[in-house]
């Protein structure tokens, strides 16, 4: 678990494995980094939400430069959806919010999970999905202000849908590399003035 503000976890490249379990819980934090950690075998890697009554709020994470493998659920899920535990958390929705770049991530479920959290950056990842070809590579739910750009995608759709009435809106998709999905992009009810443009 990561407790303090402002933290750079820098794994220099060593290893972690593990079945099921989580690796870092970064609930309560802002402004954490998490950079060049190799994982593999964990329920899920990067979390603020060990269990629902556990959650807490998670905002400016930056996560870069990590390889996540063999991973049966998302890789990094974050998820700001209220709960009693955080009644007294205001959140800021600075821009830019979380930064999830240049990470290898594969699994038979692997993937980012974005939920309730807007103004964030989703960049030049790869994902690769070794279940279903209709799996969610890249979800967001109910976040808008996404930044969606230069990931490659092997069976994993690009997912953005509301959750009533939180939309995710403004969502720009662009300059992807998508391949071997049922549905390559998939924008719900409630992903208004979204835009997609030079994805493959």
């Amino acid at each position: 678990t990561i407790i303090a503000n402002d933290t750079v976890v820098d794994c220099n490249s060593a290893s972690f494995t593990h079945v099921d379990g989580i690796l870092f819980n970064v609930g309560g934090t802002r402004g954490v980094t998490i950079k060049n950690c190799y994982a593999s075998d964990y329920g899920r890697v990067i979390t603020n939400e060990p269990s629902i009554s556990l959650r807490l709020p998670v905002e400016q994470l930056t996560i870069s430069d990590n390889v996540f493998t063999g991973l049966p659920s998302y890789a990094i899920y974050l998820i700001n959806a209220p709960t009693l535990a955080t009644a007294n958390y205001v959140l800021l929705n600075p821009f830019p919010n979380h930064q999830i770049m240049n990470n290898t991530i594969t699994g038979s479920g692997a993937g980012i999970l974005i939920d309730r959290t807007n103004n964030s950056i989703i960049s030049d990842n790869t994902l690769e999905i070794n279940g279903a070809p209709n799996y969610e590579g890249i979800y967001l739910v109910a976040s808008s202000h996404t930044l969606i750009e230069r990931n490659t995608l092997t069976n994993g759709k690009i997912h953005a849908q509301n959750v009533v009435p939180i939309k995710s809106a403004n969502t720009t998709i662009q300059d992807n590399t998508l391949s071997r999905s049922y549905r390559a992009i998939e924008l719900s009810e409630g992903s208004d003035e979204s835009v997609i443009m030079r994805n493959f």
